[in-house]
């Protein structure tokens, strides 16, 4: 196995972006594959999605925008959709999680969302 070899700037970006729990960074490339799944399955909006899955519309759209994580959700749109949950809902690595929260928050201008 490889070994995970981070540089100081990694660190840096652990200790100060650093995400343990809600809310976790929005998640563009999640929230892509998820559309274009939907897409593919005629499925035109979230709204539409979470009528079909009776789940509650905030809560999906959270879990699509990578905001909240639920594996038993992700695992139940992913098979409703017909494609593999590791697919739709990659799984993030701490330095992943800090890569986006610092992307967010300098786009917002130094705040957090």
């Amino acid at each position: 196995m490889d070994e995970l070899k981070l540089t100081p700037e990694d660190f840096l970006i652990l200790e100060k972006y650093g995400v343990t729990s809600r809310p976790y960074p929005f998640d563009l490339e999640r929230k892509q594959k998820v559309e274009r799944a939907m897409f593919d399955a005629g499925i035109r909006s979230v709204t539409e999605l979470a009528k079909r899955l009776k789940m509650n519309y905030t809560s999906l759209s959270e879990i699509i925008n990578g905001t909240r994580l639920s594996r038993k959700a992700e695992t139940r749109i992913a098979a409703f959709l017909k494609r593999p949950a590791a697919e739709l809902f990659p799984v993030r690595t701490p330095l992943e999680l800090a890569r986006m929260n610092k992307k967010q928050i300098e786009s917002n201008g130094g705040r957090v969302a």
